[in-house]
This record gives C-alpha cells, structure tokens and sequence, in this order.
C-alpha cells in the first residue's frame, strides 16, 4: 500500500501534483486497481470508486446484508453501499 502526502506551500499546487501524478505512475505496474475503503476521502468517495474498493462477490454480500438490516439506507453519509435486492425465498 502506497499512501502520499505531500505538503504544499503558496503558488507550489500545480508542481506537487506532477510530484504525485508521477510517483503512481511509476508503482502502476504493480497496482490492482482497487482502492482501499478506509483510506477513501469523501472526495474520493464516488459510488464508482466504492465499487471498485470490494471484489464482486463481497460487494454483493454487503448490498444484501444492507438490504437486509438498512433497506432505506438510513446509513448512507459514509463511503455509502446502496442496498441490493433480498434474496428471493425458496419454497419447500
């Protein structure tokens, strides 16, 4: 894992971004394309990117277990996961 912070004084904006923009490039040979949720910053934190920070089937366990305990998703001012469709009830 990679985290940079790079501090950032008057009129300096525009070189410290290049800075970063050329340290991800350099690691992305070996990056996964996946973010981590923790370490989203609410900017960052875009339906797309969330989406992105789970593998599919954990994705889908969650939607569902929302679906289950917050259907209205009352919980949903964090990196929100939207509830997904209840599972339909198998007859004996």
């Amino acid at each position: 894992m990679i985290y940079a912070l790079t501090l950032v004084g008057p009129g300096e904006a525009d070189e410290r971004r290049e800075c970063g923009t050329e340290l991800m490039g350099a690691v992305r040979p070996w990056a996964h394309g996946r973010k981590f949720p923790n370490i989203l910053s609410m900017a960052d934190a875009t339906p797309e990117r969330i989406r992105a920070a789970y593998e599919g089937p954990v994705y889908e366990r969650l939607r569902s277990l929302k679906a289950t305990h917050d259907p209205d998703n009352l919980f949903r001012l964090n990196h929100n996961i939207p509830p997904g469709t209840l599972p339909a009830l198998r007859s004996p």
